[in-house]
C-alpha cells in the first residue's frame, strides 16, 4: 500500500515509517516546505496531486503547558489540521489514521480507560487533541483514532533520555510519584499501528499501549535501573541486580504533583486499556518495563 506519513522525522514518525516500510509498504513523508499543517493554503495545495492508500498523522502541538498560552498554535495543528487531512483522505479515496493521548481524560477514574469512557480533558492540550479526534471523525467517519500515552523513543526527546542524562551528571533526581499512566515504547506502538493498516481496521478509536502501568517515579526508577544493568557489561547475580535496583531507587526521590508545578494541569491516573486492540486478534504489547529495557540497550546519542 502508499501511505502519506505526517511528522515522519519525529520520534514516532521515524519508527512508524520504518515499521510500515519493514511490510513492505511504500511510504511518503513530505517535509515542512511541501506539506505545512499550520497552513490550510499549504494543505490545500499539496493535495492537488497526491494519492494515497492511507494518510497516517503523527505530526501534533505536544507542548503541554506552552499548550495553555498558545492556544491559537495548538488548536490549529491538533484540531484544524487534521479536520483539513480528513478532508482530503475523504476526497481522494484513501483512509486516515490520526494519533491522540491520554490526557482526554482527566484522571478521575482510577481504572484504566476504555474506549468508551467518556472524555474530558483538563488542559488546553487535552481539549485541542480531543476537538481534533471530533473533528475527524465528524468530517471522515471512516477514520482510525490511536490514543496512546507517554511516549518514548530512540529518535527524540524524551523523559527517559532525560533522565539518563541527569543521573549521569550526578544530579538528585526528584521525579513525580503520584502521576500514573502508560509508558510507551515507540517501536511497539508503530508495529501495532502497522498492524491495524494491513489488516484495515475497522474505523473508531483504539487505545494502544505498552502493557502495565508507572508513576513518572516509577519510570524513572527503571530507565536508571536498566542503564546500570547495560552499563555492569557482566550477567549479574540476583544479589547484584538487587543491588543496583537499590541505587536506582536511591538515585530519584519521589515527590508529589504540588511540589512540581507547571502551567497545565495532568490527569492523575491515564492508564489506557488495550482490550478493544487486542479484540481484533493481535497481541498485547510487551510490558513497559521490557520497553525500557530494550530502549536502553538500542539508545545512541541524538545528533547535534
Amino acid at each position: 500500500m502508499r501511505i502519506l506519513l505526517t511528522g515522519g522525522t519525529g520520534m514516532l514518525g521515524v519508527d512508524l515509517r520504518r515499521a510500515m516500510q519493514a511490510e513492505g509498504h511504500v511510504v511518503d513523508c513530505p517535509n515542512r516546505n511541501d506539506l505545512d499543517l499550520s497552513s490550510g493554503p499549504s494543505i490545500d495545495a499539496f493535495f492537488l496531486n497526491v494519492s494515497a492508500d492511507w494518510i497516517v498523522n503523527c505530526a501534533a502541538y505536544t507542548k503541554v503547558d506552552e499548550a495553555e498560552s498558545e492556544q491559537y498554535e495548538a488548536n490549529y495543528l491538533n484540531a484544524v489540521a487534521p479536520f483539513t487531512l480528513a478532508r482530503h483522505a475523504r476526497r481522494i479515496g484513501a483512509r486516515i489514521l490520526h494519533l491522540s493521548t491520554d490526557f482526554v481524560f482527566d484522571g478521575a477514574k482510577q481504572r484504566p480507560y476504555t474506549e468508551s469512557d467518556e472524555p474530558n480533558p483538563i488542559g488546553n492540550y487535552g481539549r485541542s487533541k480531543l476537538q481534533g479526534e471530533r473533528l475527524l471523525q465528524k468530517e471522515n467517519p471512516d477514520g482510525v483514532v490511536v490514543r496512546t500515552a507517554w511516549l518514548f523513543g530512540a529518535f527524540g526527546k524524551c523523559f527517559p533520555r532525560t533522565i539518563l542524562s541527569a543521573f549521569e551528571s550526578g544530579r538528585q533526581l526528584r521525579v513525580v510519584d503520584d502521576q500514573v499512566g502508560s509508558p510507551t515504547y515507540t517501536r511497539d506502538i508503530s508495529e501495532a499501528i502497522t498492524n491495524l493498516i494491513g489488516n484495515n481496521a475497522p474505523p473508531g478509536v483504539y487505545h494502544i499501549v505498552n502493557a502495565g502501568q508507572a508513576s513518572w517515579r516509577e519510570l524513572a526508577v527503571e530507565t536508571i535501573f536498566a542503564h546500570l544493568l547495560r552499563s555492569s557489561h557482566s550477567s549479574e547475580s540476583r544479589q547484584e541486580e538487587s543491588e543496583l535496583r537499590a541505587r536506582a531507587e536511591a538515585a530519584v526521590l519521589p515527590i508529589r504533583t504540588e511540589d512540581w508545578p507547571t502551567k497545565a494541569q495532568r490527569p492523575n491516573y491515564s492508564v489506557l486499556c488495550t482490550d478493544k486492540y487486542c479484540s481484533l486478534g493481535f497481541e498485547r504489547l510487551p510490558d513497559w518495563r521490557d520497553a525500557v529495557a530494550r530502549f536502553v540497550s538500542e539508545l545512541q546519542p541524538l545528533p547535534a
